[in-house]
């Protein structure tokens, strides 16, 4: 429902949906039922299995590039010529799925990334009661986040990669990801997040798609609601606070905000991005000294990024000339919630 502000949802998707879904409730009912009360991880492992099984039996696939952005994309069938068929197979989370593109080339296939494909999980989850949760870790350095679903139960839980069928650790992520205790604590990464804070992952997917259409308006709005239902998003503040000091055309611009925002982000995780996106506030609000100050920061701090020195420097300069950063062209990919 709420892809369908952005893009037709046809009905062949929902019955996609529908069956995948179903299928996978059916396979999860045929296991042998744990005792009400009782911690079983094998259980768990057993359930979560069925899920990635059915994505695969119905055709489901890891993307070969790019980003699967909306559920009706990753739900929206498609042909596969002889080239994409080795784009796919050389993709290292489908070599599990060889056999299945084998057998069904050329198609349909479909294609969900972790957030996409976590959202079936939840989905799943749904209609059997499962005590299953999203997970998100945020975007640093220019690494894209990523989300993963979580089994709770009590204080016993596990981690599942729905990308590539398997259970996980904290640790695991903690590690690839240079998770900092201090997104942890800010509950920022590494959450069990409600179902309404998943649907607030869904208005930051949709804010990037509005901005992707220069809609900057609208992005903001998706971005106020996604930080109302989850405000500890690191990407969305962070995105709500670049958009509303960058974007041109806006009919109000609340500058305090931005700078508050950014603020905000950079005392969980100190990212030169969020220190350029402070300097852009700064200088949208008229503070030229503090802009040049936070994007020299940025620059010292930016060896870990060096492809954003160049645009860094660019907005230094126009810092030093008292002239805000206003969006003619990207400048940049938003931060994202997906994508190893």
């Amino acid at each position: 429902m709420l892809d369908a502000q952005v893009k037709p949802v046809p009905e062949q998707v929902l019955q996609t949906l529908n069956e995948v879904v179903c299928d996978a409730c059916a396979a999860i009912t045929k296991l042998l039922r744990k005792p009400d009360g009782q911690w079983n991880r094998a259980y768990a492992v057993a359930a979560l299995k069925c899920i990635d099984a059915t994505l695969i039996n119905h055709g489901f696939l890891y993307p070969d590039v790019g980003q699967v952005d909306l559920l009706v994309d990753g739900l929206t069938p498609f042909q596969m010529s002889a080239a994409q068929k080795r784009s796919f197979a050389a993709q290292s989370h489908n070599l599990r799925r060889l056999a299945m593109i084998a057998q069904r080339f050329p198609g349909p296939f479909y294609a969900l990334d972790c957030d996409t494909a976590s959202f079936v999980y939840l989905g799943v989850a749904g209609q059997l009661n499962l005590p299953l949760h999203l997970v998100a870790i945020p975007a640093f350095n220019r690494k894209a986040g990523h989300v993963f679903v979580r089994w709770r139960e009590g204080p016993h839980f596990l981690d599942w990669e729905t990308m590539d069928g398997s259970a996980t650790t904290d640790d695991f992520y903690i590690t690839e990801w240079k998770i900092t205790p201090a997104e942890i604590k800010a509950h920022s990464a590494l959450a069990d997040l409600s179902s309404d804070q998943a649907i607030g992952c869904e208005h930051y997917l949709l804010a990037l798609q509005y901005e992707r259409r220069r809609d900057f308006e609208q992005a903001l709005r998706e971005l106020s609601i996604s930080l109302d239902l989850y405000p500890e998003n690191l990407d969305a503040r962070r995105e709500f606070a670049w958009d509303t000091a960058t974007a041109s055309g806006l009919l109000h611009r609340n500058n305090d905000e931005a700078i508050a925002d950014a603020l905000s982000v950079l005392n969980v995780v100190d990212d030169p991005d969020v220190r350029d996106t402070l300097a852009a506030a700064y200088a949208s609000a008229g503070m030229f000294d503090l802009a040049v100050k936070a994007e020299k920061a940025a620059l010292l701090d930016g060896a870990r990024s060096s492809e954003a020195k160049p645009a860094y420097q660019r907005r230094l300069g126009l810092y030093q000339q008292h002239t805000a950063y206003r969006q003619s062209e990207p400048a940049r990919q938003p931060a994202g919630t997906s994508k190893h």
